[in-house]
């Protein structure tokens, strides 16, 4: 299946599903100087307006699937979707990986999910073929590709390239590379969030990169799912979320591969995946 066409599909699936937005609240940006790049004016307000997020399930056994089915497929359950018990976040995502073995057709659309939130791009031929055998679900073939990034410098330049282009209209600075290079290795997904939600913070006059890296749940170009802070703690343990260098257990509450390092702005945990209709928007 291409990309073109599985993004075509997740935009059926959000009208399908009648997605709730929520308002988000501004945050206060210090007054500078310098003209505000347009794009970046235009994201903002869009995140002022609505948000792609899915709003915290109702009850437990609701937010252990949901948390689940983000991790193990690249996506959020469709609105009125049967929701399966569990014990744990980590027994459900074991299910549904057993599914996925199964299922050739989920399989691929979920690895097609992770390659194109890991690298910003359709995946090649080459990139599939690369995947693991044993990496089956979302969360395991984004960890693939992300790991591929980390002993090839300039493919993942070439992504942060990719992330700064589709938030600000522009490439990134010697020192914005160098920022993310001294770094973990993150996605193309969790790039964009993290530019995004800097840019929101400290425009207008944004200057270079810099600080903790931060997200947002409301962040448009991801798809997110609150969740109490016991849920998202089985949610890590069940994709093996490394413990963070220099982040406290009560800001690693950005439930995703790879971004064991990066703070939620709110503090609230969240599950997140790459928003396939702002992340890789149609042409023209």
């Amino acid at each position: 299946m291409s990309y073109k066409f599985l993004v075509a599909a997740e935009f059926g699936h959000a009208a399908r599903a009648g997605a709730k937005t929520r308002a988000c609240r501004a945050l206060p940006a210090p007054v500078l100087s310098a003209p505000m790049n347009p794009r970046v004016l235009v994201a903002a307000l869009l995140a002022l307006v609505s948000c792609p997020v899915i709003p915290a399930q109702t009850s437990v056994r609701a937010q252990r699937f949901a948390a689940a089915y983000l991790l193990a497929f690249g996506t959020a359950p469709a609105a009125g979707s049967a929701v399966t018990d569990g014990a744990s976040v980590g027994s459900l995502y074991a299910e549904l990986r057993t599914r996925l073995r199964r299922d050739p057709t989920l399989a691929r659309d979920a690895r097609t999910r992770a390659l194109g939130d890991a690298f910003g791009r359709s995946p090649s031929a080459a990139d599939l073929a690369a995947v693991p055998a044993d990496a089956v679900t979302y969360a395991e073939v984004l960890k693939a590709g992300v790991a591929s990034l980390a002993s090839d410098s300039p493919a993942y330049a070439a992504v942060i390239g990719r992330a700064y282009r589709l938030v600000l209209e522009r490439d990134p600075y010697p020192e914005e590379i160098a920022y993310w290079a001294g770094r973990p290795v993150e996605s193309f997904a969790m790039l964009v969030g993290c530019v995004e939600n800097w840019a929101r913070r400290n425009a207008p006059g944004l200057m270079a990169t810099s600080g903790a890296p931060t997200i947002a749940r409301n962040s448009p170009y991801l798809v997110t799912i609150g969740l109490l802070p016991a849920i998202a703690a089985e949610a890590q343990d069940a994709i093996g979320l490394d413990s963070a260098v220099g982040v406290s257990a009560a800001q690693r509450v950005v439930v995703a591969p790879t971004a064991a390092n990066i703070r939620s702005v709110s503090g609230m945990p969240f599950v997140a995946a790459g928003n396939p209709a702002r992340l890789f928007p149609p042409a023209g």
